[in-house]
């Protein structure tokens, strides 16, 4: 058997992680982005030989991680960075450091997967979208707030879209339709306009370019979205690829 190796995708509204093996990544699983959540890595078959990890929600997970790995197995959690250029994709940003770690390994697994220009979007508390040409030259992304935040920054500063949205039955999960009470309206409305971004980026790649999805929202942004290929653990993918050569991360 292979080094079993512990991939974990710590996110402002989600945890996931999954087990590697042999090269594959398994199915991810997800809780929410609280220290107790780590419990939940207790009850894994076997310990881990490593634990690699990508986090964008600070410091306090960050510690709480690094505490659990030490106490159950005396490993210290390796965390990506972004780079300036792995396996033939460059990064856009002046200061490669800038640049989100999720957004980085998203793009790195998209691209070792079709070495071809391709679109690469994260759909959470934020949407994140970035485009890689056919040479593996990250050209930049847009980021927007996700739909959440969209509807929030609605009920905040229009009292009357509150007050209909809370008398009103929510919109079925990826309704793209025009809504004909106000919560569906700006389920439709926030949907669309996701969507709509993604195919702007999508033309200025071209016809060719492929379209991947991830995040805690592509499901429902996936039917919006012609050959969209929903990759639930693309973020692992890519730490598994910067990371997962053989290591010694236990403690002497």
């Amino acid at each position: 058997m292979g080094q079993v190796i512990l991939l974990i995708d710590i996110g402002n509204s989600r945890i996931k992680w999954a087990r590697a093996e042999q090269g594959r990544v398994g199915a991810p699983i997800s809780a929410p982005p609280e220290a107790a959540s780590f419990e939940g890595l207790g009850q894994l078959p076997e310990a881990p030989e490593r634990v690699l990890v990508s986090s964008v929600a600070g410091q306090r997970l960050d510690a709480a991680l690094c505490s659990f790995c030490e106490q159950h197995w005396s490993l210290r959690p390796v965390f990506a960075v972004s780079e300036p250029e792995r396996l033939g994709l460059r990064n856009a940003y002046a200061d490669h450091r800038l640049l989100g770690v999720d957004r980085w390994l998203a793009m790195l697994a998209a691209w070792s997967r079709c070495r071809s220009a391709c679109c690469v979007v994260d759909a959470g508390t934020a949407l994140t979208v970035d485009l890689v040409d056919a040479g593996g030259q990250h050209l930049g992304g847009y980021i927007v707030p996700g739909t959440r935040l969209m509807t929030a920054a609605l009920e905040q500063r229009t009292a009357d879209i509150a007050r209909h949205r809370a008398a009103e039955p929510g919109a079925p999960a990826g309704q793209a339709a025009p809504g004909r009470n106000t919560a569906d309206a700006v389920a439709a409305g926030s949907r669309q306009a996701q969507a709509g971004l993604v195919r702007q980026a999508l033309e200025q790649l071209g016809g060719s370019a492929r379209l991947f999805l991830t995040g805690g929202e592509a499901a429902q942004l996936a039917p919006l979205l012609a050959g969209a290929e929903h990759r639930a653990a693309l973020v692992l993918e890519g730490l598994l690829l910067q990371l997962g050569a053989s290591g010694d991360d236990r403690d002497a």
